[in-house]
């Protein structure tokens, strides 16, 4: 798929839009303008110029422009996310691995500012890598590959500070990425640049040979020394540290049993959180770091009556039980909602499973209360919750469901979706339940619950719009976007419900878009291609949303006049339409500056709406953006001597004979219209037309 690659956004896209540049109206009879001023000369049209290109690493020449092209060929790059929260955490608990002063006397060589940093998962290499990069801005690569990892796929920016996370890549790193990766961190020292590269010993056995001066095993820091400076801010918990035998003994020993930093760093987070220094709180610490295992293994493990026969005693029992872990995982998922939900949704869930009790078991079972009082839930008010003494143990029991009991994930899954249903009893928690399969997605790696999220796209303005808020956050995230991204492509190309694909439009306007422009627009170039007018719409919405943002509208328009001059004219026109057209509203066109800048980018303009008018099939919906542009000339959203040498040529071009003398007769009062048929008239407009065979 060669227009997959999640690419990036360059930082520095200055000079690339004239903001305020205008030009007056061409001179028609006495040199002024209509306001009586002096009108300047609108630009003569370019002369025809020879050009030679060529394109780096297989970059893609795009004739609009210097800057244009260098936006062009860099949109291949992975793409970049800044780190700035993580890297001040990073920064705050920071205790240095053995090796860290090895690393960061290779990362600041002067001639090769690459450094690889090898060990295992959870080994704290993330945390060494954000602080040895932290002089400058982070970016994070997400490792979007088309198939296997490619050293020219890599960003290389001045100044640019680069992690580069392959911890997860599904197999070895191939021999030619350690190959080629020398002579990415020469390129990186002419500019200033730096990258680490986070990698296992079995991922980087091939590379290894070709990169050994790169890389360095970095080793784990002293986990007591990470517990350490993460509690450096609490000093209260630090001296109940030192005050109390019997905390000291518990820290010890569970950093002695699970020494890996990342552990430790979680202890001094649940250290912090307790309020109350007593022998409890000393046991809840113990509790929440071995995320309530006792807890569940006592409620979640084989219960007693599932060998006790099938006698009265015995159903009774196993009815009580099933209703009890139902209850349990109804809460979990809905943690803080009104009980009467929470029960519903515990109740939907024994239907499903077939696992409904009889009135007469409900009779002599358990009550109410002795549910909840055996789950250790508490009642706030109306609402029920298993956090407020259990931090984190809503997300530990759907995590030992998902690990223990892998047949229950479908029905889970299938009763999520019947609770959050239009007249689901959790309808009014869809927050909530948002959260959790988001949650499910990351944490858990079930991407099942996409097809929970589909069917919200397509239901209810509540669903929906929630639906879109999660696609949003996974499409961006390091654990599941790229899969994520995918189905969003799919989706896109298909022939799925007209609701869904609007909604995929939607998802590209959001942080997808502004994070790869090139990610989005991939997908948004399918959506132009669709049959139907409104999913159309819907992507001629997300890109001018998308080119309301100063970052990202030189890079949409490199990628749509991209589509016009190659891969795809049908969608090219009617993006570049998209672009130009100031809707109903008439708000100004953003990509203004950048036509009045770029001679090169108004002449593939002016082909593609020249194009748009000349085929029947297309020329209403082009005039009207004539007839837009027109209004807001007249209201002085847009300058009229640039919409008049703009049109004219067009319009004498590409507009048929009797449409034309309708167009000149029909002005409905607008003055710009009056001035732009005295300037067809009269022939006094610069012709603008590409040279022929351009």
């Amino acid at each position: 798929m060669d227009d997959d690659i999640f690419r990036p956004l360059p930082e520095d896209t200055t000079g690339l839009a004239v903001p305020g540049h205008t030009y007056s109206a061409p001179n028609l009879s006495d040199g002024h303008n209509r306001h009586g001023e002096p009108a300047p000369r609108w630009p003569a049209a370019p002369l025809p110029i020879q050009q030679n290109a060529n394109a780096t690493d297989g970059g893609t020449v795009l004739q609009a422009g210097d800057t244009i092209n260098w936006i062009t060929q860099q949109l291949r790059w992975l793409p970049q996310v800044t780190l700035d929260e993580e890297v001040e955490r990073a920064r705050a608990g920071f205790a240095p691995p053995p090796q860290y002063d090895d690393a960061l006397a290779r990362l600041t060589r002067a001639d090769l500012p690459i450094v690889a940093l090898c060990g295992p998962r959870n080994s704290g290499r993330r945390t060494c890598a954000l602080n040895l990069l932290a002089d400058e801005q982070v970016s994070e690569c997400l490792t979007d590959w088309e198939s296997n990892p490619r050293v020219d796929l890599l960003p290389r920016e001045p100044a640019g500070r680069y992690l580069l996370d392959l911890t997860d890549e599904p197999a070895d790193i191939p021999e030619q990425f350690g190959r080629t990766l020398v002579g990415h961190g020469a390129d990186l020292a002419r500019l200033g640049a730096r990258m680490v590269i986070l990698v296992t010993e079995r991922l980087w056995r091939a590379c290894r040979p070709h990169a050994q001066g790169l890389t360095v095993d970095l080793g784990m820091p002293a986990s007591d020394e990470v517990l350490t400076a993460h509690l450096l801010a609490s000093r209260d918990h630090l001296a109940w540290i030192a005050a109390d035998e019997r905390l000291q003994a518990t820290v010890a020993e569970l950093v002695a049993n699970d020494p890996r930093p990342g552990r430790a760093a979680e202890l001094a987070a649940i250290v912090r959180r307790q309020t109350t220094h007593d022998e409890t709180a000393v046991k809840a610490i113990r509790d929440e770091f071995h995320h309530w295992g006792d807890y569940l293994a006592a409620q979640l493990s084989e219960h007693e009556s599932s060998k006790a026969g099938e006698g009265v005693q015995a159903r009774t029992a196993k009815v009580g039980a099933a209703r009890s872990r139902a209850l349990l995982i109804s809460v979990a998922v809905l943690d803080g909602a009104p009980t009467e939900t929470v029960l519903d949704a515990s109740e939907e869930l024994l239907r499903l499973l077939r696992a409904t009790p009889e009135p007469s078991e409900i009779l002599v079972g358990p009550e109410l209360s002795d549910l909840i009082q055996g789950i250790e839930a508490e009642r706030r008010g109306d609402t029920l919750t298993i956090t407020g003494r259990h931090p984190g143990l809503d997300l530990a029991v759907l995590s030992r469901i998902w690990r223990e009991r892998p047949r229950l994930r479908a029905p889970i899954r299938t009763w999520l979706a019947g609770i959050t249903a239009e007249k689901g009893p959790a309808a009014n928690e869809l927050r909530r339940v948002a959260d959790v399969l988001a949650n499910l997605a990351t944490q858990l790696g079930s991407l099942e619950v996409l097809d929970i999220l589909q069917r919200w796209m397509i239901g209810s303005s509540r669903h929906r719009q929630l639906g879109i808020t999660v696609l949003e956050q996974l499409a961006v995230s390091p654990e599941v976007g790229a899969v994520v991204r995918r189905r969003l492509y799919d989706w896109a190309r298909g022939k799925a419900d007209v609701q869904l694909l609007t909604g995929v439009a939607e998802v590209c306007a959001g942080k997808l878009g502004r994070q790869s422009p090139a990610a989005a627009l991939s997908r948004l170039r399918w959506l132009f291609s669709n049959e139907q007018p409104v999913v159309r719409d819907a992507a001629s919405q997300a890109l001018r949303a998308l080119a309301t943002d100063d970052k990202v509208r030189p890079h949409v328009m490199a990628a749509v006049a991209d589509w016009f001059t190659g891969q795809d004219p049908a969608a090219g026109q009617l993006g570049l339409l998209a672009l130009i057209d100031p809707g109903d509203d008439l708000v100004p066109v953003p990509v203004l500056g950048m036509l009045a800048a770029e001679p090169e980018l108004r002449t593939t303009v002016h082909r593609a709406w020249s194009t748009m008018i000349a085929h029947s099939d297309t020329r209403a919906s082009a005039m009207v953006v004539v007839r837009r542009w027109l209004a807001c000339a007249d209201e002085d959203k847009l300058d009229a001597g640039f919409a008049i040498e703009l049109l004219a040529p067009i319009l004498r071009q590409a507009l048929p004979g009797d449409d034309f003398k309708q167009f000149i007769t029909h002005g409905e009062g607008s003055r710009t219209h009056a001035d732009l048929v005295m300037a067809l008239v009269l022939n006094r407009f610069s012709d603008s037309r590409p040279p022929a065979g351009s």
